[in-house]
């Protein structure tokens, strides 16, 4: 019986191992890994350089230098305070 316990043991030990030593070759058949995602950076960048180039001066203006709006004013309608008064008047949990 201990045989068959020992042989189960070693089979599940080298099976979990197999997959370790697969990432490692895995790994290591490629020589440099940052290739792939260099070429994908650069198809991206591409890709939002035309989209840039394809959108209006004016456009790109407004997105540089931001929205310019009127200073706001200190009350913001519809924002609760949470005074003795207001807490007061709400019901009891």
């Amino acid at each position: 019986m201990r045989l068959h316990l020992c042989r189960a043991v070693i089979a599940a030990t080298m099976m979990t191992l197999s997959g370790a030593a697969f990432a490692d070759v895995t790994v290591s058949q490629s020589n440099d890994p940052t290739v792939l995602i260099g070429e994908q950076f650069a198809s991206l960048f591409g890709a939002e350089h035309t989209a840039m180039n394809a959108m209006p001066e004016a456009q790109l203006s407004a997105l540089a230098n931001g929205v310019s709006g009127k200073p706001r004013s200190g009350h913001l309608p519809g924002v609760i305070e949470y005074t003795d008064v207001f807490l007061a008047t709400l019901p009891a949990p």
